[in-house]
This record gives structure tokens, C-alpha cells and sequence, in this order.
């Protein structure tokens, strides 16, 4: 008899790695912001491009809403601070702690949605992604569900790089298809509309 166990996907990178990797380069920056001319923050700029305090400013607003959304899949709206010194940025700067309460809901996250998703493939599906599938990536804003480029089309066993939309994580079966059949109608103004209901299940397992 076939076990129906699902085996416990594989992380790539562990979250404790993850999170160095992430914390060494905030650390780096930091080191950048402090040493910078506190006169020159946000006046200096090459060719007319944003000074480093508005970088700085826009760093700020990315990390925190990044590790959250990577822990929950929740993305919310994009509203830049405006610090307007040195101390101010580097005050915000050492308050960034987000990503180290996030980490542990993020490893669940991250190994239980995509992870999941291939998993449950039969057998022989999973042979051929270990065999041909090079890269995943999810990307916002894609216009389709999914984009499949061949890497090298000469090779004797060419291997494929696969782009997700990244929507399609947080959303189930039903609004995947309800979202999908909308893009076949034109907006006319009227009241009517189209939902599919389909179940609950994840819309990428």
C-alpha cells in the first residue's frame, strides 16, 4: 500500500542563514549612513540623481513591509518615511527589527506554500523538474500566471527557468480562475459579474 504521507519540502537556505545574510548587509548600510556627511545627506547628488538621504529614506520604507510580506503574504501600500536628518535615519535604521520576528512564521510560510505545491506532484512530475526545471521566481505585477523560458534551446536536454506570478501565492483556487476568466470581459459599467467558486484549496497546490 502507498503511504500518503507528503514528504517536508527542502529549504534551499535556512531561515537562520537567510536572516545573517539579510542582517550583514543591513549592517553595512548602516555603517554607510553613519559615515556620510551629515551636510551632504540631502544635497549631494551626481547628475541629478536622488541624494543618499532619499536612498536611505526609501530603504527604510522597503525592509520592514519586505519581511513582513515574505512572512505572511501580505503586501501592503508603499509609504516612504520623511526623515529629514541623520539621527532620524539611523534611529528608524536600529528600529528595523522586523525581519528577526518574522523569521520564524517565514520559514513556515516559505516551505509550506511552494513547497507544498511540488511535493504533491506525482512522482514522475517531480523527476522531470529535478531534471529540467534550472530556476522558480515569483515576480509582481505579471500579466499571466506563469512564464516558461527555455535556457539554452540547442542543449541535447534542454533545461527551463519558470517565473510565477507572485500573487498566486496568496490566493486560492476559486479567485486564481475568478481572476483569470474577469481578464475575458470588457468593463461596461454594469453590475454584473463573474465569480468562479472552485474550493479553498491554494492555488498553487
Amino acid at each position: 500500500m502507498a503511504s500518503t504521507n507528503t514528504p517536508e519540502p527542502t529549504m534551499f537556505i535556512s531561515t537562520d542563514a537567510l536572516l545573517g545574510h539579510w542582517q550583514g548587509h543591513r549592517r553595512l548600510t548602516r555603517r554607510v549612513i553613519e559615515m556620510f556627511p551629515d551636510d551632504q545627506l540631502f544635497t549631494f547628488s551626481i547628475g541629478g540623481m536622488r541624494t543618499f538621504g532619499d536612498l536611505a529614506n526609501e530603504l527604510l520604507s522597503t525592509a520592514g513591509p519586505m519581511a513582513h510580506g515574505l512572512a505572511t503574504l501580505e503586501w501592503g501600500g508603499y509609504a516612504p518615511p520623511k526623515s529629514t536628518s541623520k539621527a532620524e535615519i539611523l534611529r528608524l535604521w536600529d528600529e528595523g527589527t522586523t525581519a528577526d520576528a518574522e523569521s520564524p512564521r517565514a520559514e513556515r510560510r516559505r516551505a509550506s506554500v511552494p513547497g507544498r505545491a511540488f511535493t504533491t506532484l506525482p512522482p514522475v512530475h517531480q523527476r522531470v523538474l529535478r531534471e529540467r526545471l534550472r530556476r522558480i521566481s515569483f515576480l509582481d505585477g505579471m500579466p499571466n500566471t506563469a512564464l516558461t523560458s527555455t535556457v539554452d534551446p540547442d542543449a541535447p536536454a534542454p533545461v527551463y527557468d519558470l517565473t510565477i506570478r507572485a500573487g498566486v501565492l496568496h490566493e486560492n483556487v476559486s479567485e486564481l480562475l475568478t481572476n483569470k476568466e474577469r481578464t475575458c470581459f470588457d468593463f461596461d459599467g454594469s453590475a454584473r459579474t463573474v465569480v468562479i467558486g472552485a474550493g479553498t484549496l491554494e492555488a498553487i497546490v
